[in-house]
């Protein structure tokens, strides 16, 4: 019978030979199983992939066994290859038995496993249903069925697998995974369509059952090459049929963003994988004929040229079902923000936040949750989102009942004195300073606790009192608050030497006594004039000062605490020092005022000589209270002239003696300190260690990872950056390195920077309070903003000061905006700031916005029915105006516009925004009379002001005001009493005599447009001009917000909320925008530019009450932002016509005919 099967000339595979021995077939039964299994049929099967192809398996040829073993030849199971390293079995149509079929089965897959194959697939006919209970005990499970068949399945390696788990449509993800370089993520397949070709190519793979693609294009990428990435759009996809078992299936390309660099690729599936550049990537031979490669490609690059927006992920819920899902969109042609907001990969639900920080946010083994916390200590915080905590914490509702409660009923006296009330504060006293050491874990033994005024006046303390001569040093990073900068100045006024200095980042100490510890690079050596200084010789020890903060108030990062160690104890090993500093002994200051909230220093590890605090940004009360720590062995070198009550044990007034007091607190606590307030610190330590430093600490950690997360996700239209974060880490195992602080600059879709204020003005109308600026952080604000000595000189002399407007100068923002959390901040308030920022500045449109929002507007004068509507003059700046009629023009605009203004005791403009109640004084000026009356609730009279000017009595003074310097006129005492009383503020009035002189044009202080025209008190321009259609379209989008619940009350504004000279009516809305010259009956006007507004025109009056509320700047900011201005109505200069003078008889009459000419509108509109 053996002949007989060598003569049929069929291909006999040899058993592995762990089956050779003992198998024993009888003869009949080999010749019905060869004679069913004698033919080979190909069927494809991918396991994942989006095609395959089909291949005969010939590697296996029939070997001849010995007669000697008496096993008998016979045919393994036929079988195709499949594109991923796995076997297609097709079983014929006749009857098998299930005892032969099982023995065959064992050998064809012992025979695949030592070829490497890894799944097997049985296409078993339905007459054959009797075998699939083999074939499950062999390890196989059912797949899916098809009319004719049954496909079963078995995964013969020892790792996971990765067989799709049903047959149906599927949908496959490619991941274009683009760093900061214009590298791209490629890898090699060990198996596939491009196998052993050398092709290059991005990541695919395949969406699991109950996953959404932009998580599936995340894990993809991580599986595969080790890489984290996030999800920015859908850039395309496909549909092709018969792929996957014959199925119509669904292909994505997916553009991401990575969040790491280092590369581990996965070695089962992945060859190998680099990042390779885009032109490298795009010249491969297999890219020029893959039509579907090409497109893609140049579909990425017309996304990077701005040219392309593709389809961003949206929380869309479904009413059939409470799962979240996402709706994938181009959100170009949207008009409303406020209906979507942007969401990645990682989702900004509150289920996934959890997810990945639920065993650190909100405090879930502490004594209340983070929701408890809120609704039961902080419950005046409903709807407000407070991020200032490196500002100011909050204090506790309970805080404070209990402060209140014990100072209701205890009695403390002045410690200074003897009484039973007094030895009461000093034994609470005694207490606070032990729960101050006990809070940085310093031993009384080693360190005393000295109360000051404040964390400012612990470091003046010092910067006064150290040891300081012409050989030392004061050595400080360049992360320094300003008032450890100003120690630098007692420093210099002694002859020493000071010196900025940078720590190098991830420097980490080592064991080995020749290892350098610590790399600093030093800036500038700073050093007074020799003639400036004492010429004595300092005698004794040197005493150098090295300063730096635990946590930069500025990006939130934390020091290396093992540098305390490293400077004390072993400076020689510091690269860098030894060209800047020689000799002497190095003592450690430790600026905790910031850092401790989170991260108090353990001084029982990091030994630093002084250490100072600051109680309210602890726990949010008492303000003007701090503390510093002091080594006691640095106390002692500390030199105080000034003495004071409670610091000396004797002193004698008319001779040169004192004797001063031994103990360290005594010594340096001049006066009598603030006791009520140390009583209270007692109530606040209380909540911190109910919660715990290390429990706050992962709550605000979780919040700050958070916000930088979704911050670094949100993306322009165009594929651009929204954020640039100053100072990232991305995982909760690095948190030491960082506090709970994100600093921040956003720019425009062209690369152009939003302006800080602007960010902080939104906010405001948001209700979210943050931080702009530098923070009093003057190295950190330049180091990271990447200002030299020269872009901060120039900035200075163009007039930018600390807390001023000036928040882009050339171009460069000149600080940051900072959010911070403290330990009752909430995902929830995270969440509104990044709906508040994808909200505000995120452009969904892919071409880059240049600012021009009008369009369609016809060049030259337009015969536009338009008419001047009402005039309406403001006679005192901020107060009521009246309107008229008509009214005479004169060389400042408006006759006695804006003439008076009322100016504080310290000399501060009053205005709306700082008095709401100026808005109802009202003003009217009768000029048959010649005379102003002013009228006020507040004042029973009428006042009476005579507008000739010969009549006034007063001197004549100079003010500077919006970069005019103006001559003016002062009133009466009994005139100013009114206005005292009006305002509720002790005040005066001015009226205008001149504009004699421009101030300061030339540095770039002039903050008005129209600097050249002669202006009364106006901010910007003579005039102001309203259309009344802008105002009614403003009207019906108050109306619609409200309808569709993104404002709770709304209430229609006129025109005179806007405080507008000029008042016209007719055209369309914003048609306004772009004229350039006006002519109103025979008078012409110029137009400066739109009229920026602020939060003045948010102020309404009610019923005799001022409100104050969000709108409408909120509204006006969602489509009327241009460049950081938030524009509504505009600014004209009276103009003279062809050349000729301007008329100053001139008069202005309701019902004129208005003429606009826009035919440089172009230009006025970028």
């Amino acid at each position: 019978m053996v002949e007989e099967l060598g003569m049929m000339g069929r291909s006999l595979w040899e058993l592995p030979s762990p089956l050779r021995s003992g198998l024993k077939i009888p003869t009949i039964e080999l010749l019905l199983l060869l004679l069913q299994y004698n033919r080979v049929t190909t069927w494809p099967v991918p396991i994942r992939a989006m095609s395959s192809t089909s291949t005969t398996d010939s590697s296996l040829n029939a070997q001849q066994m010995t007669e000697q073993d008496q096993v008998q030849q016979i045919q393994l199971l036929t079988s195709t290859n499949d594109d991923h390293g796995g076997v297609i079995v097709d079983i014929g149509d006749d009857l098998m038995d299930s005892t032969a079929f099982l023995s065959i089965l064992r050998a064809s897959i012992s025979h695949w496993k030592q070829l490497g194959k890894r799944g097997v697939w049985i296409k078993l006919p339905i007459h054959l249903v009797s075998l699939v209970e083999t074939l499950v005990k062999e390890g196989f499970w059912y797949h899916h069925a098809e009319p004719k068949y049954l496909m079963l399945v078995h995964w013969i390696p020892e790792s996971g697998s990765t067989i799709p788990a049903n047959a149906s449509h599927r949908v496959g993800v490619g991941a274009l995974v683009v760093n900061e370089k214009r590298e791209i993520l490629v890898v090699q397949e060990r198996s596939g369509y491009f196998q052993g070709t050398g092709f290059w190519k991005f990541p695919t793979g395949v969406v699991d059952q109950g996953e959404d693609i932009c998580v599936a294009a995340v894990r993809e990428v991580k599986e595969e090459t080790g890489v984290d990435s996030e999800f920015v759009e859908i850039l395309a996809f496909s549909q092709s049929h018969k792929t996957f078992f014959e199925k119509s299936d669904l292909y994505f390309v997916c553009l991401m963003r990575p969040l790491s660099l280092d590369i581990q690729i996965q070695e089962t599936e992945i060859e190998a994988a680099q990042w390779m550049s885009f032109d490298e990537y795009a010249a491969q031979p297999l890219i020029e004929k893959h039509e579907r490669l090409k497109f893609i490609n140049e579909i990425y690059l017309a996304k990077i040229d701005g040219l392309y927006a593709g389809f961003t992920p949206v929380a869309a819920g479904s009413n059939f079902s409470k799962e979240k899902n996402y709706l994938y969109l181009n959100a170009g042609g949207l008009k409303r923000c406020n209906s979507f907001i942007f969401v990645d990969s990682s989702s900004s639900s509150m289920e996934e936040f959890v997810k990945e920080f639920g065993e650190h946010y909100g405090y879930p083994n502490g004594p209340k949750s983070i929701d408890e916390i809120r609704a039961t200590e902080f419950n005046r915080l409903q709807g407000l989102v407070y991020l200032d905590h490196a500002g100011a914490t909050l204090y506790s509702e309970l805080q404070m009942q209990s402060v209140f409660g014990d100072l209701a009923t205890n009695v403390y006296g002045n410690p200074h004195s003897q009484s039973e009330s007094s030895s009461a504060t000093l034994d609470i006293l005694i207490d606070a300073r032990q729960q101050v050491l006990d809070y940085c874990n310093a031993s009384a033994k080693d360190y005393k606790c000295i109360f000051t005024s404040g964390a400012t006046a612990a470091l003046k303390l010092v910067g006064e009192a150290f040891p300081w001569s012409c050989n030392n040093n004061f050595m400080y990073t360049m992360e320094n608050h300003n008032s450890v900068l100003g120690i630098r100045e007692y420093a210099l006024d002694k002859g020493a030497t000071a010196i900025a200095v940078d720590i190098e980042e991830d420097v980490h100490p080592l064991i080995s006594e020749e290892t350098i510890y610590l790399k600093i690079s030093p800036h500038e050596v700073q050093r007074r004039k020799v003639a400036e200084l004492s010429k004595g010789q300092p005698t004794g020890d040197v005493y150098n000062l090295f300063a730096f903060p635990s946590e930069c108030n500025f990006s939130g990062l934390r020091f290396d605490l093992d540098m305390v160690k490293i400077i004390k104890e072993n400076s020689r090993r510091i690269s860098g020092i030894s060209s800047v500093c020689k000799n002497g002994q190095w003592m450690v200051l430790i600026d905790a005022a910031k850092g401790c909230a989170t991260a108090p220093p353990d001084l029982s590890k990091y030994p630093a000589d002084f250490v100072t605090i600051s109680f309210y940004k602890l726990f949010g009360y008492p303000t003007g209270l701090g503390a510093l720590i002091v080594r006691n062995d640095a106390a002692k070198l500390l030199k105080k002239t000034y003495f004071s009550g409670g610091t000396v044990a004797a002193s004698i007034a008319d001779i040169d003696f004192i004797k001063r007091r031994e103990r360290i607190e005594e010594l340096f606590e001049d006066g009598t300190v603030s006791f009520l307030s140390i009583v209270s610190i007692r109530h606040g330590f209380k909540i911190l260690n109910s919660l715990t430093v290390s429990a706050i600490s992962r709550h605000t950690t979780s919040l700050t990872l958070y916000t930088r997360k979704m911050l670094l996700a949100l993306r322009h239209g165009n594929g651009s950056s929204v954020c640039v974060l100053y100072r990232h880490h991305k995982s909760m195992e690095r948190c030491h390195e960082m506090g709970p602080i994100v600093t921040f600059n956003l720019k425009r879709p062209d690369g152009s920077w939003y302006g800080y204020r602007e960010v902080e003005k939104l906010a405001s109308l948001s209700g979210i309070q943050l931080r702009t600026g530098c923070f009093c952080n003057p190295g950190a604000c330049a180091k990271y903003l990447g200002l030299s000595h020269l872009d901060l000189l120039s900035n200075t002399e163009a007039g930018h000061v600390c807390w001023d407007d000036h928040d882009i100068i050339n171009g460069k923002p000149t600080g940051a905006v900072r959010v911070s959390f403290g330990y009752m901040s909430t995902f929830e308030e995270t969440k509104k700031f990044i709906d508040f920022v994808a909200c505000s500045f995120m452009s969904s449109s892919n071409h880059v916005d240049h600012g021009n929002y009008l369009k369609g507007l016809k060049k030259g004068f337009l015969d536009t029915d338009y008419h001047l509507k009402s005039i309406t003059i403001y006679p005192i700046k901020s107060c009521g105006g009246f309107c008229a009629r008509s009214w005479p023009l004169c060389n400042n605009g408006l006759k006695h516009d804006r003439e008076w203004i009322l100016k504080s005791l310290s000399g501060e403009t009053l205005t709306q925004k700082k008095v709401p109640e100026m808005c109802f004084i009202n003003t009217f000026i009768d000029l048959s009379q010649g005379m102003l009356f002013v009228e006020s609730p507040r004042c029973k009279g009428r006042l009476q002001i005579r507008l000739e000017t010969d009549v006034y009595d007063g001197a004549i003074e100079d003010i500077e005001l919006y970069g005019h310097r103006y001559k003016v006129y002062s009133h009466s005492n009994e005139t100013n009493e009114w206005f005292s009383e009006a305002t509720g503020k002790p005040c005066t009035l001015l009226r205008y005599s001149s504009c004699y002189q421009d101030f300061d044009k030339t540095n770039g202080t002039v903050t008005c447009r129209d600097a050249n025209s002669a202006l009364n008190f106006s901010n910007e321009g003579q005039f102001l001009l309203v259309s009344e259609e802008s105002v009614s379209d403003l009207n019906k989008r108050l109306s619609s917000d409200m309808q569709k619940g993104t404002c709770k009350t709304v209430m229609q504004v006129d025109t005179s909320r806007f405080r507008p000279n000029l008042v016209v009516s007719g055209g369309r809305p914003y048609e306004e925008d772009g004229w350039r010259d006006i002519r109103i009956g025979n008078v012409y006007f110029r137009s400066i530019g739109g009229c920026n507004r602020c939060q003045v025109i948010n102020i309404a009056q009610i019923a005799g009450q001022v409100q104050k509320s969000k709108e409408p700047l909120a509204t006006l900011a969602s489509y009327r932002r241009v460049k950081g201005k938030i524009l509504f109505g505009i600014l004209l200069k009276y103009a003279s016509s062809d050349g000729e003078q301007q008329q100053v008889d001139s008069w202005l009459h309701v019902g004129q005919d208005v003429h606009p000419d826009s035919i440089s509108f172009i230009a006025h509109s970028g």
